[in-house]
């Protein structure tokens, strides 16, 4: 057996007169959540001590999250990475046919007309 972390036991209570003990793994045993823990008492070098133990077989199991882990955040991000390259391809934007502006349906007098600067004949003028 090899020591983890050394925490401080923590309280939880539901009710003023109901308070449990609580004991934190370390993070990288968050996968352990929600599974089922069988807890015993018993003792080392004659000092109290629990033996807690998972239902199923785990080989190296900090190292098995770890390297878990870091392979889906990678996956992740080359997903990200290959869904922006389609989207801007460039051959596509080359073959996507563009909208030109087109013929103004509603053309307005220009700035030189609405003034009235020499040269430009105004309505007035007209």
């Amino acid at each position: 057996m090899q020591p983890i972390c050394t925490h401080k036991i923590g309280s939880h209570s539901s009710k003023p007169s109901h308070a449990y003990p609580v004991i934190r793994l370390p993070r990288e045993y968050k996968s352990l959540a929600g599974r089922t823990a069988h807890v015993y008492q018993t003792q080392n070098n004659g000092k109290l001590a629990f033996l807690i133990t998972i239902d199923e077989e785990v080989g190296n199991l900090v190292a098995t999250n770890k390297v878990d882990n870091r392979i889906s955040k990678l996956e992740s991000k080359i997903d990200t990475i290959l869904q922006f390259l389609e989207a801007n391809n460039p051959k596509k934007l080359l073959n996507k046919k563009t909208k030109g502006r087109g013929r103004d349906s509603n053309p307005r007098r220009g700035l030189h007309r609405a003034i009235g600067l020499p040269g430009y004949p105004t309505s007035a003028n007209i």
